[in-house]
């Protein structure tokens, strides 16, 4: 085995000494974000309505909602 500067080759370049991995993906995540946001705002109102038409109505309820939602 070798001892000293050869054991860690890594160092002799000096864009990898300081630990930190570069990635072009930032603007890819915070899209990813906001399609997220925008979709929870979207749909989180279904969650007030579901309960009490299920409760009205029964199940069948939930297969019209999702037929008028164009989910089947």
């Amino acid at each position: 085995m070798v001892q000293g500067a050869d054991v860690k080759p890594w160092l002799d370049n000096p864009k990898w000494t300081d630990n930190r991995v570069n990635s072009g993906a930032r603007t890819r995540v915070y899209v990813g974000w906001v399609i997220a946001i925008i979709w929870n705002l979207i749909s989180a109102p279904f969650l007030l309505v579901i309960p009490d038409a299920y409760a009205q109505n029964g199940a069948i309820s939930l297969l019209i909602t999702e037929i008028r939602m164009g989910q089947l």
